[in-house]
């Protein structure tokens, strides 16, 4: 996502700091040729807010990024560290302060409605919903208790151990009861 190629090309090839994501080969490969630094180095101010890589620890501040919220590791809504323009912070349970959601849309809207340069910009939000939990905020979390998700009745869904599924499928145990009612 962050370069445009290929797999064979940026040569990150799963989320270990060996095989690439966030490692050295990710400082001196990947990180020069991202979109934010091509962007940034036409003029563009960029900001990026959330998830960055699952082994993200908050030891740098990637270049390429005017604005930056690098969440440490994986997907997390409470309980979590972020790296904010080269400050670590740690974050709470409390809603109002800390649900990462709330944090990063703050962080993005002050960027994008920062008035103080005519440059354009661009900014890169990357949400934690995609993953379990499933933390909703307090005010949304009564909203669609009634609901049901469409039924997923192909065959494959939720089947691990396929040989003609990609490794990391074929490696990964199936989905939680609760997880399953929600993809």
């Amino acid at each position: 996502i962050f370069t445009g190629t290929y797999q064979h090309n940026h040569r990150t090839f799963d989320n270990t700091v060996n095989n690439g994501c966030d490692g050295p080969n990710w400082d001196t490969r990947v990180a020069p040729n991202s979109l934010g630094k091509r962007l940034q180095d036409m003029g563009y101010r960029t900001g990026m807010y959330g998830k960055y890589s699952n082994n993200y620890r908050g030891n740098k501040e990637p270049v390429g990024w005017t604005d930056w919220l690098g969440l440490h590791g994986n997907s997390m809504y409470y309980n979590y560290t972020v790296n904010r323009n080269g400050v670590n912070e740690k974050h709470g349970d409390n809603y109002k302060k800390d649900y990462l959601p709330e944090l990063i849309l703050d962080a993005s809207i002050k960027f994008m409605t920062d008035n103080s340069t005519a440059a354009p910009w661009c900014a890169f939000l990357s949400f934690p919903t995609a993953h379990e939990t499933f933390d909703a905020a307090p005010q949304h979390q009564a909203l669609f208790m009634d609901s049901k998700p469409p039924s997923v009745n192909y065959p494959s869904f939720n089947k691990t151990g396929d040989p003609g599924k990609h490794w990391y499928t074929r490696s990964r145990p199936p989905l939680t009861e609760t997880a399953a009612k929600y993809n």
